[in-house]
């Protein structure tokens, strides 16, 4: 499990859960067209996390810069 911590970077650098981390969110999905990463990005920008970013080109345009997957 992951969990990400929503605190700006002073408050997290003071105290915050075992292994939590305070990190930039990348929302990711099919290709370029899917939009579902766009979607999910919104959601959580709604939700008040500030560091969401999309990679838009999706998980096929990593697939065929051959990147390691799991």
């Amino acid at each position: 499990m992951t969990v990400v911590d929503a605190l700006p970077a002073l408050p997290y650098g003071q105290r915050h859960l075992p292994r939590a981390l305070n990190a930039a969110i990348v929302t990711d999905s099919t290709n370029a067209f899917c939009g579902r990463g766009e979607g999910l990005a919104a959601r959580l920008e709604a939700l008040g996390y500030t560091d969401v970013r999309v990679h838009r080109a999706g998980i096929a345009d990593w697939v065929n810069a051959r990147l390691p997957l799991e």
